[in-house]
C-alpha cells in the first residue's frame, strides 16, 4: 500500500495560521525506482494542505450538502403503514373449523402449521376461537400497531400481533381486551406479552400470548396493518385461518383451507377409532405390534 507522510506546510509558517498540515501520497511503486510515478506523485495537485481542502468543500458544496435544514434530507417513514382491502378466508370455510382441535389440524397438515409452544392462552377455560387473521406488525415495547388494526378489523377477525418476540413490556391489557370485544373481533394473538391479566379473563375474550408482566409499552410505531408477518416461526399472511384452544395455536393458509378441511375428517374418524381401541384395553396400536415384527428393526439381544 502507499504510504502518507505528514509534515509542517511552509505557507501555513508564512501567513495561514489555519494550514498546519499537509499530506503527501507516495506511491509504492516509486520504491522501485519508477522515477515518472515518483514525480507525479511530488506535483502540487498531490500536495493538499487541510486548509485548502476545506475551501474546496466550501466551493462545491452543492456535491456535498449538509443534512441540517436542506431540502434533500431524508423524510422521516411513515408511523403506520396499513393494507385496508384484503381477501379473508370464506366464513364457510370458517364454520368448517369451528370446534376443531389444533392438534387434528396438525395431524391434516402433516405435523406441520403450530405456533411457538410459548403462545399460550392467557384462560384455558375461554380458548376456543376460529377466524380470519388480522395481521400487524408492532414490533418490540410497541402496541399502536395493533391499537390501528382494531379500526381496521371486522366482526369475526383474528387480530395476530407480531412483537418480535420481546419481553420487556406488555402489548395488550384488560383495555385492548374491552377494545376488541367492542369491535367484534374474535380473539387476539401475540408473541408479546400480556397485563392485567384479571380484567383480560373477565371479558371472555381469548387472548394468547407469549407470557405476563406489569410492564408497559409505548405507541410510537412505526408498524403494520394487513401485511405478512412473522410469529411464533411461523409465516402468516392477512386472510389466513387461525385456530385456538388450550393447546395453542394454528395456522391454515387460506389456499390450503378447503384441503385440509377434508383431510380433518379422515383424522377425527382415526382419531375416534384410537380411542375406542384404547378403551376397550388395547396396549399396543397393530401397526407398532407389525414393524416389531418386521426385519426394519433389529435386535441386539
Amino acid at each position: 500500500m502507499g504510504s502518507v507522510l505528514v509534515s509542517r506546510s511552509r505557507s501555513a509558517l508564512r501567513g495561514n495560521p489555519r494550514c498546519v498540515v499537509r499530506c503527501t501520497y507516495t506511491c509504492p511503486a516509486s520504491q522501485r525506482s519508477n522515477s515518472r510515478c515518483w514525480r507525479q506523485a511530488r506535483t502540487p495537485s498531490r500536495t493538499v494542505s487541510i486548509h485548502d481542502a476545506r475551501a474546496s468543500n466550501r466551493r462545491v458544496g452543492s456535491e456535498i450538502p449538509s443534512r441540517v435544514g436542506r431540502s434533500n434530507m431524508i423524510a422521516d417513514p411513515p408511523v403506520l403503514t396499513i393494507r385496508r382491502e384484503i381477501d379473508r378466508i370464506d366464513p364457510q370455510q370458517v364454520a368448517k373449523f369451528a370446534g376443531a382441535e389444533t392438534v387434528h389440524i396438525v395431524d391434516a397438515m402433516d405435523g406441520h402449521g403450530a405456533l411457538d409452544y410459548r403462545i399460550k392462552p392467557l384462560d384455558p377455560g375461554s380458548a376456543s376461537f376460529a377466524g380470519p387473521a388480522l395481521t400487524c406488525h408492532a414490533g418490540a415495547d410497541d402496541n399502536l400497531a395493533i391499537l390501528a388494526a382494531f379500526a381496521m378489523a371486522r366482526p369475526g377477525d383474528v387480530i395476530v400481533a407480531a412483537s418480535d418476540g420481546f419481553t420487556g413490556s406488555a402489548v395488550v391489557g384488560d383495555l385492548f381486551a374491552r377494545y376488541a370485544c367492542n369491535c367484534g373481533i374474535t380473539a387476539i394473538v401475540t408473541d408479546g406479552l400480556a397485563r392485567d391479566t384479571a380484567g383480560i379473563i373477565a371479558t371472555g375474550l381469548p387472548v394468547f400470548v407469549g407470557g405476563v408482566t406489569p410492564g408497559s409499552s409505548a405507541r410510537s410505531g412505526p408498524g403494520t396493518v394487513g401485511l405478512p408477518i412473522v410469529i411464533g416461526q411461523m409465516s402468516v399472511s392477512p386472510g389466513d385461518l387461525l385456530v385456538g384452544d388450550r393447546d395453542g395455536v394454528v395456522v391454515v393458509p387460506r389456499s390450503e383451507a378447503e384441503s385440509v378441511a377434508a383431510r380433518l375428517e379422515s383424522v377425527r374418524s382415526a382419531e375416534s377409532n384410537f380411542e375406542a381401541d384404547a378403551a376397550n384395553g388395547l396396549h399396543i396400536p397393530d401397526f407398532i405390534q407389525a414393524l416389531l415384527q418386521s426385519e426394519r428393526v433389529r435386535y441386539l439381544d
